[in-house]
């Protein structure tokens, strides 16, 4: 598993020298709160993420707000493709943005490529809207937590655990 993950890793850098365009995201946003700087400040750490990878594919990015409960900003689920043609392994999942980035192509069409969930509690929640990452006390920084965010929706996930004294890697 981890052999696959450097492989992709090492394709990206070999396509990052390939490839002509700067990334893009098209972001769509569900139930934004009323702060008009939540938009701008998802949309900045998506800018972060562009100016660092490179792929011919636009990267479709659903923002919803939801009340996620007090204890969680966000959540993310990295939608994912396998054995698609030009897969560099066989029975390996790809984040589709990875995915669309190999193959050149969408293979996704009228499908989201990472969907964000971010916790829209006012009560328990104090979001910090600026891009200058300087949060006051008791502030959460949205751009660092969207940044995080579209971090796993790009393929960037853990999937160890450990129960008891039995641990695991993989799935």
């Amino acid at each position: 598993m981890l052999r696959s993950f450097l492989r992709a890793i090492a394709l990206i850098v070999i396509l990052h020298g390939t490839t002509t365009k700067a990334t893009t995201f098209d972001i769509t946003f569900i139930g934004t709160p009323p702060d008009a700087q939540a938009n701008a400040a998802v949309e900045h750490a998506a800018d972060i993420w562009a100016g660092i990878l490179v792929s011919d594919v636009p990267i479709k990015v659903r923002v919803a707000w939801f009340p996620l409960g007090a204890g969680t900003l966000g959540i993310t689920f990295p939608n994912g493709r396998k054995d698609f043609i030009s897969a560099p392994v066989a029975a390996t999942w790809y984040a589709t943005a990875l995915a669309n980035s190999i193959t050149g192509s969408e293979l996704n069409p009228g499908e989201n490529d990472i969907d964000v969930f971010l916790n829209n509690d006012e009560i328990n929640i104090d979001w910090y809207t600026g891009l200058d990452g300087n949060p006051g006390g008791g502030q959460h920084d949205l751009v660092s937590v969207a940044l995080h965010e579209l971090g796993h929706g790009l393929g960037f996930v853990g999937l160890a655990k450990k129960i008891g004294t039995e641990g695991s890697l993989g799935l």
